[in-house]
């Protein structure tokens, strides 16, 4: 993810595209999310997590104030922002359930950690499946918007039930 991200990162160097650099946004939040998840519980712990939250949520806003203008050209249809803004808010719900059970820390942190990773995972191995679709790949577009998506689904299926039980000894 790391990687990708820095190849991402060098791209945008040259050339501002916005659902790429929200793309990489988002997965960095992804695995910053998870690395705090692991962490024993603290006020700078808590404050980085709100502060990964709002850093999402802004850019995200800005991703749409931006995408606006775009839409109203009719250089991408309607439904593109929102294709690409699925993700993001699939994890900012999550935030929103993870602020709100904090008491639960301990017995959801592995969970979390979990989740976090395969949404940065997924995010990273998205962005250029739907940018080959794009140019012309013979990739069904569903196929390449959900496809990614259902594969964290299957993930996070497969995977939460083993490796989150209570860590609260951890």
């Amino acid at each position: 993810v790391f990687l990708l991200g820095l190849t991402s990162i060098s791209m945008l160097a040259d050339r501002m595209i916005p659902p790429l650099a929200m793309a990489v946004i988002t997965s960095f939040y992804a695995v910053g999310g998870a690395y705090l998840a692991l962490q024993k519980e603290s006020r700078l712990v808590r404050a980085l997590e709100i502060g990964l939250s709002l850093i999402l949520l802004l850019a995200l806003t800005g991703f749409f104030l931006a995408a606006i203008p775009v839409v109203r050209e009719g250089l991408i249809p309607p439904y593109a922002p929102f294709v690409i803004a699925i993700i993001p808010a699939i994890l900012l719900v999550g935030d929103a359930l993870w602020h709100l059970k904090q008491r639960e820390r301990n017995k959801r942190r592995v969970a979390r950690h979990l989740s976090r990773m395969i949404w940065g995972v997924v995010v990273v191995l998205r962005a250029p499946v739907v940018e080959i679709a794009a140019a012309g790949a013979p990739i069904p577009p569903p196929a390449a918007i959900f496809g990614p998506i259902l594969l964290a689904l299957a993930m996070l299926a497969y995977f939460l039930p083993r490796f989150s039980r209570a860590t609260s000894q951890a």
